[in-house]
C-alpha cells in the first residue's frame, strides 16, 4: 500500500483480532479524508 502519512502497518504476519492485512490509525478528522483517498486509489488500481 502506498502510505506517505504513514497511518497504516502492515498485520499480515502479526497476530491480531480484526480483519484484514492493514490497520489503519486516525488520530484526527484529516486521517479520515486521506483514508478515503487510499482506498479509492486501490479500488482504481483493482478495477
Amino acid at each position: 500500500m502506498i502510505d506517505s502519512e504513514r497511518i497504516s502497518r502492515d498485520v499480515s504476519r502479526t497476530g491480531h483480532w480484526g480483519n484484514g492485512d492493514y490497520e489503519l490509525i486516525i488520530s484526527n478528522d484529516n486521517d479520515i479524508d486521506y483514508v478515503k483517498m487510499l482506498v479509492k486509489k486501490i479500488y482504481e488500481m483493482k478495477g
